[in-house]
């Protein structure tokens, strides 16, 4: 998006490492401080112990998919600026910036759901929650890909027709 910019690679190398230091440090001291959970009759539950400052994890994750989210967003408005100005449309390009943009936008509110659930709601569901922000990229992951695909490469439709002659 930004034409391999060093300065975008820093701040995003900055960013991550930041990121993955507070992971770290807050998933530290929550360990040492955690408090016993009581698993509800007929569960079993993999961690015996809550830990108290586990929402913390999701806030620089939060942070640094809002960063890649502005970053997005900034290019997109300059390419639908540049497009406007234009006579040319390209429908491909388009739809793989609003793509993106709506990608980043549901990490970050999967982000947010979580730090939500794990601060106002109980253990249970909280845990509950972990294997959809787990799946959130895959899924939206695949759409990009194939959208990325028809847009760089020719559409399914013409690999049928050529497979069948």
């Amino acid at each position: 998006m930004y034409s391999h910019s060093r300065k975008i690679i820093v701040l995003l190398l900055s960013a991550f490492a930041i990121e993955f230091i507070v992971l770290v440090a807050s998933n530290l001291s929550s360990i040492r401080s955690g408090k016993p959970v009581v698993a509800p009759p007929g569960a079993n539950i993999c961690p015996r112990r809550k830990l108290p400052l586990m929402f913390v994890v999701w806030i620089p994750i939060a942070l640094f998919e809002l960063l890649v989210l502005g970053l997005a967003v900034k290019v997109g408005l300059n390419y639908f600026h540049s497009i406007a100005a234009s006579t040319v449309h390209i429908g491909g390009s388009r739809w793989l910036q609003v793509d993106l943009i709506f990608y980043i936008s549901r990490s970050v509110l999967m982000c947010i759901v979580n730090l939500i659930v794990m601060l106002k709601l109980s253990y249970i569901a909280s845990q509950l929650t972990m294997p959809l922000s787990s799946m959130l990229p895959i899924v939206l992951g695949c759409r990009l890909i194939l959208n990325l695909r028809e847009t760089y490469y020719q559409p399914f439709s013409g690999e049928m027709t050529l497979n069948s002659v």
